[in-house]
């Protein structure tokens, strides 16, 4: 049986307040999932950033809009994610900051060939996003690579406990989301989907941070065992 999951990784990370907790998974440290892809093209975003940077104003691709779509249909209906249920939740609306961080992560993954939620520069997601002035109280990271298109990627975050609450976490409000697509990495597909809420009044109560157990390796935590 053909299982995404000993294919192609995924990664999430959550903060909030002075807390952070990640998990990976992946299938080994020098899989490669492009052949299932096809050709790719040179590394480039799906993004028109025209006004980026600024909380409203900047344009999002049709792929942009569809995850954010798709999201906000997840979120609009009652969910269990690894245990816990989730009642439907307020939609996300974009955000220009979170998109700019998403896609300087996204880009650096596929440029420099990794797959990690800390950067090639060593900074981690929470910088990133200060870096782009978006002033987070909480926020949330999911990554992913080898899927090639916006339903397969949703199937498998949905499919996996820490990125469901990821996704269904009614403290989030905002979203930014980049695909890099590259021919010279492992993978031909890269996703990054970065949330937030920058406003204190506004914020749900957050989930916990959370740990999966597992073998501990240089990407975090592997929910699934290596290909044998």
């Amino acid at each position: 049986m053909d299982d995404w999951r000993f294919r192609y990784p995924l990664c999430l990370i959550f903060f909030f307040s002075s807390l952070v907790s990640s998990s990976c998974s992946n299938d080994s440290a020098n899989s490669n999932a492009g052949g299932p892809l096809g050709d790719s093209v040179s590394t480039q975003d799906d993004t028109d950033a025209s006004g980026a940077g600024n909380d409203s104003g900047c344009q999002i691709s049709s792929v942009q809009t569809d995850m954010l779509q798709q999201l906000n249909d997840a979120r609009s209906k009652p969910r269990h994610c690894g245990g816990k249920d989730y009642s439907a939740t307020v939609p996300l609306s974009w955000n220009c900051k979170l998109q700019q961080a998403a896609l300087a992560h996204t880009a650096d993954m596929a440029e420099n060939n990794f797959f990690n939620h800390t950067g090639s520069d060593g900074l981690d997601p929470g910088t990133r996003i200060s870096a782009r002035g978006y002033n987070a109280v909480t926020w949330g990271e999911n990554i992913a690579a080898g899927f090639s298109t916006v339903e397969s990627v949703m199937i498998a975050w949905l499919e996996s406990p820490g990125h469901c609450k990821n996704i269904m976490n009614p403290a989030f409000k905002d979203l930014g989301m980049a695909r890099v697509q590259t021919s010279t990495a492992d993978f031909a597909m890269y996703w990054t989907q970065d949330f937030g809420v920058s406003d204190v009044s506004n914020a749900a109560p957050a989930d916990q941070p959370f740990i999966y157990t597992g073998q501990l390796s240089g990407e975090g935590v592997r929910r699934y065992p290596d290909k044998q």
